[in-house]
């Protein structure tokens, strides 16, 4: 199952497009020393720069490796605001990506299901998902004439290296 969804997501090849196309990326992250991605895209090779002593704060980072977190940030996304040809980065989805589109898709027509298990907690949610499925490309239009950036969709603690007593970096 992971293959499948690595494969229709193309996260792999995102990935190894990621690490081909930013050298410098306007935040720190490992050097790439070599990225390859299988054709069908259900395997990859990375070889990253080794980030010890730094640690990985995974699911409990502290005050302080939050606001370091979030420091570099402001840098990061006007490096990236409105820059030319960013929208069509292999390794960046667009928002008129089909797999997009048919996420919600999917989620609207689960919709009873969801809230048979969820109930009230999940209501909110099930209603914003089947309203915007139901204008899916008017919603994708307007998201396309609004500035962008690069978002990293992954940016939390088990993502990131902390430095450390014993030394390390910041990375993502």
């Amino acid at each position: 199952e992971v293959m499948a969804l690595a494969k229709m997501f193309g996260l792999y090849s995102r990935e190894v497009a990621f690490y081909q196309t930013y050298r410098d990326v306007g935040i720190p992250k490992p050097k790439c020393f070599f990225s390859c991605c299988s054709e069908d895209g259900t395997r990859m090779v990375l070889l990253l720069e080794h980030l010890a002593p730094a640690r990985c704060p995974s699911w409990r980072p502290t005050l302080a490796e939050i606001e370091l977190a979030l420091s570099h940030l402001p840098a990061f996304h006007a490096k990236w605001w409105n820059a030319t040809g960013l929208k069509e980065q292999a390794c960046l989805i667009p928002t008129k990506d089909t797999i997009f589109a048919g996420s919600f898709a999917a989620a609207a027509a689960a919709a009873d299901q969801v809230l048979a298990i969820g109930g009230q907690n999940s209501q909110i949610a099930v209603t914003c998902v089947v309203a915007v499925n139901s204008k899916i490309e008017k919603w994708q239009a307007y998201l396309d004439s609004r500035d962008y950036t690069i978002v990293h969709a992954d940016y939390h603690g088990k993502q990131m290296f902390m430095p450390s007593t014993e030394g390390g970096k910041f990375s993502i």
